[in-house]
Protein backbone atom coordinates (compact mmCIF):
# COMPACT_ATOMS: atom_id res chain seq x y z
CA UNK A 1 0.00 0.00 0.00
CA UNK A 2 2.76 2.46 0.90
CA UNK A 3 4.71 1.52 -2.26
CA UNK A 4 1.66 2.38 -4.37
CA UNK A 5 1.37 5.80 -2.73
CA UNK A 6 5.08 6.53 -3.16
CA UNK A 7 4.86 5.51 -6.82
CA UNK A 8 1.87 7.80 -7.40
CA UNK A 9 3.55 10.74 -5.63
CA UNK A 10 6.72 10.31 -7.68
CA UNK A 11 4.74 9.90 -10.91
CA UNK A 12 2.59 12.94 -10.13
CA UNK A 13 5.54 15.15 -9.20
CA UNK A 14 7.47 14.04 -12.30
CA UNK A 15 4.48 14.84 -14.53
CA UNK A 16 3.99 18.21 -12.83
CA UNK A 17 7.72 19.00 -13.20
CA UNK A 18 7.72 18.25 -16.93
CA UNK A 19 4.59 20.39 -17.33
CA UNK A 20 6.21 23.22 -15.36
CA UNK A 21 9.32 23.06 -17.54
CA UNK A 22 7.30 23.31 -20.75
CA UNK A 23 5.16 26.07 -19.25
CA UNK A 24 8.32 28.04 -18.43
CA UNK A 25 9.76 27.53 -21.95
CA UNK A 26 6.49 28.65 -23.57
CA UNK A 27 6.22 31.64 -21.24
CA UNK A 28 9.77 32.73 -22.16
CA UNK A 29 8.96 32.41 -25.86
CA UNK A 30 5.84 34.54 -25.43
CA UNK A 31 7.61 37.18 -23.33
CA UNK A 32 10.47 37.45 -25.84
CA UNK A 33 7.99 37.86 -28.70
CA UNK A 34 6.03 40.44 -26.72
CA UNK A 35 9.15 42.42 -25.81
CA UNK A 36 10.03 43.25 -29.43
CA UNK A 37 6.60 44.80 -29.91
CA UNK A 38 7.64 47.55 -27.47
CA UNK A 39 10.72 48.38 -29.54
CA UNK A 40 10.80 51.60 -31.57
CA UNK A 41 9.46 51.35 -35.10
CA UNK A 42 11.88 53.04 -37.49
CA UNK A 43 12.11 53.44 -41.29
CA UNK A 44 14.72 51.23 -42.96
CA UNK A 45 16.08 50.52 -46.42
CA UNK A 46 16.76 46.98 -47.63
CA UNK A 47 20.37 46.80 -48.85
CA UNK A 48 20.51 43.05 -49.58
CA UNK A 49 17.68 40.55 -50.08
CA UNK A 50 18.84 37.23 -51.49
CA UNK A 51 18.98 33.51 -50.87
CA UNK A 52 22.06 32.21 -49.10
CA UNK A 53 23.17 28.58 -49.46
CA UNK A 54 25.60 26.33 -47.63
CA UNK A 55 26.71 22.74 -47.96
CA UNK A 56 28.12 21.12 -44.86
CA UNK A 57 29.58 18.07 -46.58
CA UNK A 58 30.17 16.70 -50.06
CA UNK A 59 27.33 14.17 -49.79
CA UNK A 60 24.96 16.41 -47.87
CA UNK A 61 22.28 18.40 -49.71
CA UNK A 62 22.48 22.20 -49.65
CA UNK A 63 20.68 24.28 -47.02
CA UNK A 64 19.07 27.62 -47.86
CA UNK A 65 18.26 30.71 -45.81
CA UNK A 66 17.08 34.23 -46.54
CA UNK A 67 19.87 36.80 -46.35
CA UNK A 68 18.65 40.29 -45.53
CA UNK A 69 20.65 43.38 -44.65
CA UNK A 70 19.03 46.73 -43.97
CA UNK A 71 20.13 50.18 -42.85
CA UNK A 72 18.31 52.47 -40.45
CA UNK A 73 18.87 55.56 -38.36
CA UNK A 74 18.26 55.70 -34.64
CA UNK A 75 19.00 58.71 -32.42
CA UNK A 76 20.90 60.36 -35.26
CA UNK A 77 23.24 57.41 -35.85
CA UNK A 78 23.23 55.04 -38.83
CA UNK A 79 23.14 51.30 -38.29
CA UNK A 80 23.15 48.13 -40.38
CA UNK A 81 21.39 44.92 -39.32
CA UNK A 82 20.94 41.48 -40.81
CA UNK A 83 18.26 40.07 -38.51
CA UNK A 84 14.98 39.17 -40.12
CA UNK A 85 13.53 38.01 -36.76
CA UNK A 86 14.83 38.08 -33.18
CA UNK A 87 16.07 34.50 -33.52
CA UNK A 88 17.79 35.09 -36.85
CA UNK A 89 17.30 33.33 -40.15
CA UNK A 90 16.31 29.67 -40.34
CA UNK A 91 18.10 27.26 -42.62
CA UNK A 92 15.96 24.85 -44.66
CA UNK A 93 16.56 22.01 -47.12
CA UNK A 94 14.04 23.46 -49.57
CA UNK A 95 14.97 26.68 -51.38
CA UNK A 96 11.26 27.55 -51.58
CA UNK A 97 11.05 28.09 -47.80
CA UNK A 98 13.83 30.67 -47.95
CA UNK A 99 12.16 32.33 -50.94
CA UNK A 100 8.87 32.61 -49.03
CA UNK A 101 10.64 34.40 -46.18
CA UNK A 102 11.89 37.01 -48.67
CA UNK A 103 8.56 37.68 -50.39
CA UNK A 104 8.07 40.97 -48.53
CA UNK A 105 11.62 42.25 -49.08
CA UNK A 106 13.43 43.42 -52.22
CA UNK A 107 16.72 45.30 -52.45
CA UNK A 108 16.02 49.04 -52.26
CA UNK A 109 12.63 48.72 -50.54
CA UNK A 110 11.64 51.24 -47.87
CA UNK A 111 10.31 49.21 -44.91
CA UNK A 112 9.78 49.50 -41.18
CA UNK A 113 12.08 47.85 -38.70
CA UNK A 114 11.91 47.62 -34.93
CA UNK A 115 14.92 48.82 -32.96
CA UNK A 116 15.78 47.83 -29.42
CA UNK A 117 16.05 51.24 -27.69
CA UNK A 118 18.40 49.80 -25.05
CA UNK A 119 20.72 48.37 -27.73
CA UNK A 120 20.25 50.28 -31.01
CA UNK A 121 22.56 47.90 -32.91
CA UNK A 122 19.79 45.30 -32.58
CA UNK A 123 16.92 45.65 -35.05
CA UNK A 124 14.49 43.24 -36.72
CA UNK A 125 12.12 43.28 -39.68
CA UNK A 126 9.56 40.76 -38.36
CA UNK A 127 8.28 39.91 -34.90
CA UNK A 128 8.19 36.34 -33.58
CA UNK A 129 4.78 34.79 -33.07
CA UNK A 130 3.07 35.02 -29.68
CA UNK A 131 1.35 31.65 -30.20
CA UNK A 132 3.17 30.06 -27.26
CA UNK A 133 1.34 32.39 -24.89
CA UNK A 134 -2.02 31.35 -26.27
CA UNK A 135 -1.15 27.65 -25.94
CA UNK A 136 0.37 27.79 -22.46
CA UNK A 137 -2.75 26.24 -20.96
CA UNK A 138 -1.79 22.83 -22.37
CA UNK A 139 1.37 22.17 -20.30
CA UNK A 140 -0.42 23.72 -17.32
CA UNK A 141 -2.85 20.78 -17.53
CA UNK A 142 0.11 18.47 -16.83
CA UNK A 143 1.11 20.59 -13.83
CA UNK A 144 -2.41 20.49 -12.39
CA UNK A 145 -2.92 16.82 -13.25
CA UNK A 146 0.44 15.77 -11.84
CA UNK A 147 -0.14 17.64 -8.61
CA UNK A 148 -3.61 16.11 -8.44
CA UNK A 149 -2.15 12.60 -8.70
CA UNK A 150 0.48 13.36 -6.04
CA UNK A 151 -2.04 14.88 -3.61
CA UNK A 152 -4.59 12.17 -4.37
CA UNK A 153 -2.11 9.49 -3.33
CA UNK A 154 -2.43 10.71 0.29
CA UNK A 155 -6.23 10.64 0.41
CA UNK A 156 -7.72 7.95 2.57
CA UNK A 157 -9.01 5.04 0.58
CA UNK A 158 -12.25 3.37 1.55
CA UNK A 159 -11.93 -0.22 2.76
Amino acid sequence: MIAKRIFLVVLGLFTASIGALFTWVMAQSYLNAQATRAWTETPAVIKVAEIESRQIGEHVPKDYAPKVEFSYKFSGQSYLSNRLTPRGQKWAKERKKAEVALLDFTTGDQVSCWVNPDEPKTAILKHDTKAAGYSIWFPLLFVIGGLGVAVGAFRKQKA
